[in-house]
């Protein structure tokens, strides 16, 4: 009944604006991708809490990087790791301690003449900028880090967050236009990379972006489109639940449930029968991964 009774407080538009915030820390870094760059036993830990951190099992991903770190002298590795930690220091709201990461992991990278390392590196700095409501400074991170990766086709993952980090920059300006473009071009890159976690944030991100639309303009079309994308993220997740964050998910089931109860002309009792569906099975999936309580309090 907690995801229930949470519903209650929140329109639609709020919640996605909550997703944005939260989903930045969730979507995790894009550590197998660029495997060949790193030792075998770094891409191993770097794997390991990539899945603890989609659990929000953050101790676990912590302890991970935390071994990693001590067991490598190499400066790209070292800049991988102290990017990861970065978001783990995000989830923990550890500002301080995200910044000092996230500025380790740029020294390490300068050291190397490694764009994607140097890229990922930016990503972490754009990631702490957005926390901070830097959102200039974000843009500039971006854009750099895209630069940096421009002839790089390896980098479809790092490349898919970086236009989300855009887009969540335009959301936060309500440029609607520059949402659509930079989501979508997200999308592109995690569907090219095969990044489940980043292609549900990036569905997630076009629904919001579409029901902004709906409120402009109220042409049908785009409410059609936010419900459209919205189950595209929760389809995903129910195919590859191993892939893509639990608060991902929980969110997107909220977003679902709330579009039908605020939007749909049905009557009353057939409109909370659908919302419910979708309430009761995140509810059930978060109580089953331990989650639901910090979550909910979370936000």
């Amino acid at each position: 009944m907690e995801v229930r009774k949470k519903l209650k407080s929140f329109n639609l538009y709020h919640l996605f604006l909550i997703c944005i915030l939260i989903l930045i820390s969730c979507i995790t870094a894009p550590t197998v991708l660029f495997a060949q760059l790193l030792p075998g036993e770094a891409e191993a830990k770097l794997t390991n809490a990539e899945k603890f951190l989609l659990k929000n099992k953050l101790n676990d991903a912590q302890r991970e990087i935390s071994l990693g770190l001590k067991s490598t002298k190499d400066d790209a590795t070292l800049s991988y790791y102290y990017a990861f930690q970065t978001r783990i220091y995000v989830h923990f709201d550890s500002v301080l301690l995200a910044k000092r990461t996230s500025d380790s992991s740029w020294i390490y990278a300068s050291k190397t003449n490694n764009p994607a390392a140097k890229a990922n590196a930016l990503l972490s700095k754009g990631i702490v900028n957005n926390y901070l409501g830097n959102l200039d400074e974000v843009v500039k991170d971006v854009q750099e880090g895209l630069t940096l990766l421009s002839d790089n086709d390896k980098a479809a993952s790092t490349k898919a967050f970086l236009f989300y980090l855009l887009y969540s920059v335009y959301s936060n300006w309500s440029q609607t236009e520059k949402m659509e473009i930079n989501v979508l071009q997200s999308l592109k890159f995690a569907q090219l990379a095969n990044n489940k976690n980043i292609l549900v944030n990036a569905y997630n991100g076009l629904s919001s972006t579409y029901l902004i639309k709906y409120e402009n303009e109220k042409k049908q079309v785009f409410l059609d489109s936010s419900l459209f994308y919205l189950k595209k993220s929760w389809e995903t997740y129910q195919k590859t639940p191993d892939e893509v964050s639990i608060s991902t998910f929980i969110i997107t089931s909220i977003n679902i449930a709330n579009h039908y109860l605020q939007y749909s002309d049905k009557p009353l009792s057939e409109r909370k029968r659908e919302a419910y569906k979708y309430l009761d099975e995140a509810e059930m999936i978060a109580q089953k991964e331990k989650t639901v309580s910090d979550w909910l309090a979370s936000i």
